[in-house]
């Protein structure tokens, strides 16, 4: 608390989205009711943490070089506990990292093997890392990897 007064907040946020950001676009908005989220370092913590934690809330979730390392790796400590109580809803996971190293590297394989361990039904899953990319570079070639993945589109021969 010390060092990040402001830090937690996370429900609150998800409880906006849900309860006032996703209607308030559904009724301005035509969309394919559809929707997904992408986030990197500190936000792609928030897209894991909603993932394992309220996974009925986005059909994807885009995470790159998720802060994982956040309270000891809390979350990813957890991760196999969360994806033992998830539902068996269609749901797609683009995860990727970049050149980490460290208590970030070893956040991420956490909920790497929790998810090879026992893969939720119904979740199609992509890790994916980017050791060639950096924090500061991963997000643009992260985004367009994970959406040619998570959205692949008509095949050629179509």
């Amino acid at each position: 608390k010390a060092d990040f007064p402001t830090h937690g907040g996370s429900a609150a946020y998800r409880r906006f989205l849900a309860e006032e950001l996703k209607p308030w676009v559904a009724a301005r908005y035509r969309t394919s009711g559809e929707d997904a989220i992408i986030g990197e370092s500190l936000a792609g913590l928030f897209v894991v943490e909603t993932f394992l934690k309220q996974p009925a809330l986005f059909d994807a979730y885009i995470a790159a070089s998720p802060s994982l390392w956040w309270s000891d790796q809390a979350l990813a400590r957890g991760a196999a506990a969360d994806l033992a109580r998830w539902p068996a809803e269609d749901r797609k996971l683009y995860l990727t990292i970049g050149d980490e190293g460290s208590t970030m590297q070893a956040g991420v394989d956490k909920v790497v093997a929790a998810l090879k361990a026992a893969p939720p039904a119904g979740l199609a899953w992509t890790y994916d890392p980017m050791p060639q990319e950096h924090h500061s570079t991963i997000y643009h070639p992260a985004a367009l990897k994970a959406f040619r993945v998570v959205w692949p589109g008509p095949r050629k021969d179509q």
